[in-house]
């Protein structure tokens, strides 16, 4: 939906950059609240997933996208395909950086992934509170020889550190134009996709291996009764080896990722709310669901 408005001014903007660098979290970050999911695991977002900040008369939508990384097998593929498609839709690129890899010179090879883009490009050096002050020149000196910058912004997503800097950056790039989201939206995701990424990130958390990357959850039930929110979620797996290390000796396993995503589920929805899962085993989900996109 557009929303046709005098006077009113937006921008697009992807946040791109290799696993863990941090995009997630500084999309929290930006738009105030949980909308995509973190963990420690490469690979915890498998699809672009939109943040809206509005702010008087501005618009900006951030594109929150998988990391890059050298795809092989067919999720690896899509995932990187659906970061790559961000570029099309976004105004300007923002190319987010892990502070310990830039000190490290292990940073190039991201910089490949736009070096054929024609979008206006700026970089975020994150994790900031890993290092010194002292540091922190050398880095955005390193960044900026590379002469493809507009800006280059150091912050701590975590901490939350100089982030209202890249507002203030874009607020200065918005053209005038159609708002896309109405005010106080905050996302492109549905409340019931945004609960199934919270079960899927207790459980990328606490389960280890292979299993993570071989697992999605969908929603089979959802009702309501005043306060009462009941939920039934199937997490799929593609073994049945899988399934028995997700249920855990006597079903441990998969009551802790319950009761962690009850816990998250309820603060979101501020309701109570029963959650049931299920483990089952589908062998070809990820052929199915994203075959068509490699």
């Amino acid at each position: 939906m557009v929303l046709r408005v005098n006077n009113k001014k937006s921008l697009t903007v992807a946040l791109i950059g290799e696993p863990n660098a941090g995009k997630s979290t500084l999309l929290n970050a930006l738009v105030g609240e949980k909308v995509s999911i973190v963990t420690h695991k490469v690979q915890t977002t498998r699809h672009n997933i939109k943040g809206v900040v509005t702010e008087g008369d501005t618009q900006i939508i951030f594109i929150d996208t998988p990391g890059l990384f050298d795809a092989k097998r067919t999720l690896e593929k899509a995932i990187v395909k659906s970061a790559k498609t961000s570029f099309e839709e976004a105004d300007i690129v923002c190319l987010m950086f892990d502070v310990n890899k830039l000190k490290a010179d292990l940073y190039k090879d991201v910089l490949s992934f736009v070096k054929n883009t024609r979008k206006p490009l700026f970089a975020i050096i994150n994790k900031t509170d890993l290092v010194t002050k002292d540091e922190i020149l050398p880095l955005i000196q390193k960044l900026s020889d590379e002469n493809i910058f507009q800006e280059i912004i150091p912050i701590s997503a975590m901490n939350e550190s100089h982030v209202e800097r890249i507002r203030d950056f874009l607020k200065s790039h918005a053209q005038p134009g159609p708002w896309h989201y109405e005010d106080g939206e905050i996302t492109d995701q549905s409340i019931r996709n945004i609960c199934e990424e919270i079960t899927r990130e207790q459980a990328f958390i606490l389960l280890h291996q292979e299993i993570p990357y071989s697992l999605k959850v969908e929603t089979e039930m959802w009702e309501e009764e005043g306060d009462l929110v009941t939920i039934h979620q199937a997490l799929f797996v593609v073994k049945e080896s899988q399934k028995a290390i997700a249920l855990g000796k006597g079903g441990i396993k998969i009551k802790e990722i319950g009761k962690r995503a009850r816990f998250h589920i309820g603060k979101l929805l501020d309701k109570k709310v029963r959650l049931f899962l299920y483990i089952k085993v589908r062998e070809d989900w990820i052929e199915r669901d994203f075959g068509a996109y490699v």
